[in-house]
């Protein structure tokens, strides 16, 4: 069935810009904080002193300010954290036994907040994800958690800095965040919230500033939904590292404008201000969006096409299909969720989606999101078969607050076609995935020339490890809908592969760390 997408006529769409698109707060400097007070008084303590003092007095802001030994502050790059040789020292099943008795403690405290109405509910949430990031960040100073001296009932504190939750968490820290970008009844939201982050907060994203990314499903991009596995599962990469929608917008502006001052009009602009300094007009911004839908929904195949070639009526007039295209390039900025203007940004700069994660294309990109200037991003390609050095490698990446894509074989012996997902952490029998199209068949083995994502002799469109395209529901795509997605299309959000399923079909994997200080050159 075709649909003509009539209704998103200027008029009507302005209802769903109106719903999703916020007062997006300046990256500034912040009022000084009690923190700040007390961080001046403790310059020159040593990581040992700090912890003591934190050990003695119990107080939750001395265990915030740990953390700023290893996260970024708010509107700047992520910090990066020691690499994981000069990390504080660990014993495995230390870790791994706190670590599981503080998620067990988290996964109470979840039960709780669900039993919780109204302002009540989100005021817990938010305190809980405060004191997450405290105990994050002393976990990466080397501090695993005694949870029968945590509060149950914690206060929001404000900190300002964005934290990295250790990977074996990150399953269960996603669910905190997801009750407060959901609406809660009988709640007061905020009016600057920030798109795709909490509804209750001025420009909060809780998923960047904790490093955990929302799960997200390649089933409701506006952009070919079965070809986009290699932006999807990028985003949830960038949101590990702390990068938020609003620093690829940035970064999208800083491209635009770069194209806007080639124009008479922005050649004039120029003359009166630095070019830095002139923002890009809504009417180019809807212009250079308009082109590349165009470009999108040219492609040769339907499913390469928007919404899988849904979306714009095929027998719609040529009037018809200009106005349909308006209307979408008009709503595209404060609509599109990160997927989508990922695929944006590398259209603008000629680079296919399908180079993502090859060569050099995963740092360039990761870089020119990195709203600091004085950081570059490191991303390693480790080739090769699955073994216990990839493990190695893999963990370490991720222990240290950073992120990880594995390309995999997903259709047979007989096909060398790949597909791109988000690794969360490492298990003792294999890894835990975010899988943007869904979830593998756990009986497939690429040796037995099956399909990754149906039973055998079956389709997958009948399959029931496929995340589902709701073709008939047009504004699946905005952020207002992908913020509340249905069961069928998160299936592939946080299940185990095992080690044997990940030796028959990895083909790489790319690890990307936390960004550094530039090196002199």
């Amino acid at each position: 069935m075709t649909h003509t997408h009539q209704h998103l006529q200027p008029a009507a769409t302005k209802k769903v810009s109106e719903r999703i698109t916020r007062t997006h707060a300046a990256h500034g400097s912040p009022a000084m904080s009690p923190q700040e007070v007390m961080r001046s008084s403790m310059v020159g303590m040593q990581p040992a002193d700090i912890l003591a003092l934190q050990t003695t007095v119990g107080n939750t802001a001395v265990q915030r300010l740990i953390g700023e030994r290893v996260q970024r502050t708010a509107g700047a790059a992520p910090a990066a954290p020691a690499p994981a040789a000069a990390a504080p020292v660990q014993t495995d099943v230390g870790r791994v036994d706190g670590l599981k008795q503080y998620k067990a403690w988290l996964e109470d405290r979840l039960n709780e907040v669900d039993r919780l109405q109204g302002n009540e509910k989100v005021s817990r949430v938010r305190g809980m994800l405060s004191q997450i990031e405290s105990v994050s960040a002393a976990i990466m100073a080397g501090t695993l958690p005694d949870v029968d001296k945590l509060s149950k009932a914690p206060e929001y504190e404000e900190g300002g800095k964005r934290g990295s939750v250790p990977p074996e968490l990150i399953g269960t820290v996603r669910q905190f965040i997801e009750r407060i970008e959901r609406p809660v009844a009988g709640a007061t939201a905020s009016d600057q919230a920030q798109t795709e982050g909490s509804l209750y907060d001025a420009g909060m994203d809780w998923n960047a500033r904790l490093g955990v990314p929302q799960y997200r499903t390649q089933s409701d991009n506006l952009a070919a939904p079965e070809a986009t596995c290699n932006v999807t599962s990028f985003a949830m990469v960038a949101e590990r590292l702390g990068y938020t929608r609003e620093d690829l917008l940035r970064a999208i502006e800083k491209e635009l404008r770069s194209d806007y001052l080639k124009t008479a009009e922005g050649r004039a602009a120029v003359k009166e201000k630095k070019a830095e300094e002139i923002p890009v007009p809504d009417t180019f911004w809807q212009q250079q969006a308009k082109r590349y839908l165009e470009k999108v929904n040219s492609a040769a195949k339907g499913y390469q096409r928007l919404r899988g070639g849904t979306l714009i009526g095929a027998t719609a007039t040529p009037r018809q299909k200009n106005e349909q295209m308006t209307a979408l390039a008009a709503d595209f900025k404060g609509s599109a969720q990160t997927e989508d203007l990922l695929d944006f940004f590398l259209s603008l700069q000629n680079i296919s989606r399908i180079t993502i994660n090859s060569d050099a294309t995963p740092k360039h990109v990761m870089d020119r999101i990195n709203p600091n200037d004085s950081t570059e991003n490191r991303v390693e390609h480790v080739w090769g078969p699955w073994s216990a050095d990839t493990r190695k490698k893999l963990k370490a990446c991720l222990d240290a607050g950073g992120g990880a894509m594995m390309s995999l074989f997903h259709k047979g012996s007989a096909s060398t076609d790949t597909h791109i997902i988000s690794i969360q952490s490492v298990t003792d029998n294999g890894i835990v995935v975010d899988d943007p199209y869904g979830r593998i068949n756990p009986a497939y083995r690429r040796g037995k020339g099956q399909d990754a994502y149906k039973d055998p002799g079956k389709t997958r469109n009948a399959s029931p490890y496929k995340n589902l395209v709701h073709s008939e529901d047009n504004e699946d795509w905005t952020v207002a809908a992908t913020q509340a997605p249905t069961s069928d299309e998160t299936r592939g959000n946080s299940y185990e592969m095992n080690d044997e399923m990940v030796k028959t079909l990895c083909r790489n994997l790319v690890l990307f760390h936390r960004a550094q200080e530039k090196k002199k050159r």
